[in-house]
């Protein structure tokens, strides 16, 4: 009797199998958009976050780095980030491009790069 009751409770005890759905097809993990939140931003913010992103990895990396290594700050930087048009972009007034504060929060991010990079 009992080996009536092992034998038909094996195939339960037995290792579990993983069963997928058929067509199931898993994209590659992007660590840099873990969410795919970018599909969700206009043209107008990728390109603002993109430009952000060249300028600080062109202009800004070699400069931070070597104020990083001498420990003064530059303010330059400042100067030429406002002739970009990066200083105040939110702002509608002033001849300011007033982007959203989604576009600011992805320039700030591309800004963000070369600093963690240290």
């Amino acid at each position: 009797m009992l080996y009536k009751c092992v034998a038909r409770a094996r195939p339960l005890l037995a290792a579990p199998q993983r069963m997928f759905a058929t067509g199931t097809s898993f994209d590659k993990f992007d660590f840099e958009d873990p969410f795919k939140l970018n599909q969700l931003l206009t043209d107008e913010e990728r390109d603002i976050a993109e430009a952000a992103k060249q300028f600080s990895q062109e202009k800004l990396m070699p400069r931070v780095r070597e104020a990083y290594n001498k420990e003064h700050f530059d303010l330059e930087i400042m100067r030429e980030m406002g002739a970009a048009g990066f200083l105040g972009c939110t702002i509608k007034d002033y001849d300011l491009p007033g982007v959203s504060s989604t576009a600011y929060g992805k320039f700030r991010i591309g800004f963000a790069h070369p600093h963690v990079a240290l």
